[in-house]
C-alpha cells in the first residue's frame, strides 16, 4: 500500500472506513500515471466541430468558384453572421485575394444566393 502523500484526512470518514473494511491505515490512491498527451488525444477525439453544410458545398465547388491557383492556396473555413472566413496558405496570397475580394464576392453570391454571404473576410491558416 502506498503512504498517503500530506493530504488531509476526515478523521470521521477514516474510523468509520476502518471499521467497516477492516484497516490499519488510510488507503492513498493506487494510479499508473499516464501521460498528458495521451490523455488529450482521447479528449479531443469528440470534439470535432461539426462542418456547416453550407462550407461543404463551398470546399467541393471552390475550384470552380475561384480558378485552380487560388484553390490551391486558400479554403473556406466558416460562416459566422453573414461573412465567409476563408483561410489562405501564404501571406501573399493574402494580399492578392484581399484585393480580389469584390469580384469574388459577387460571384460567391451570385451562385450560392440562399447562402447569404455578405462578406469576405481572409485569414492565414495557421498550423499548429
Amino acid at each position: 500500500m502506498e503512504e498517503p502523500r500530506n493530504r488531509k484526512v476526515n478523521q470521521d470518514r477514516w474510523e468509520l472506513d476502518r471499521v467497516r473494511y477492516q484497516l490499519d491505515q488510510p488507503l492513498s490512491p493506487n494510479r499508473d500515471i499516464v501521460a498528458l498527451r495521451d490523455l488529450l488525444s482521447d479528449v479531443a477525439e469528440g470534439l470535432d466541430i461539426p462542418l456547416q453544410e453550407s462550407i461543404r458545398t463551398l470546399r467541393k465547388e471552390w475550384a470552380s468558384i475561384v480558378g485552380e491557383p487560388i484553390a490551391a492556396q486558400s479554403e473556406p473555413a466558416f460562416i459566422k453572421e453573414g461573412v465567409l472566413y476563408v483561410f489562405v496558405q501564404q501571406a501573399g496570397w493574402l494580399s492578392e485575394l484581399s484585393r480580389m475580394r469584390g469580384p469574388l464576392l459577387r460571384k460567391i453570391e451570385g451562385a450560392y444566393t440562399e447562402m447569404n454571404i455578405r462578406k469576405l473576410q481572409f485569414e492565414l491558416k495557421r498550423y499548429p
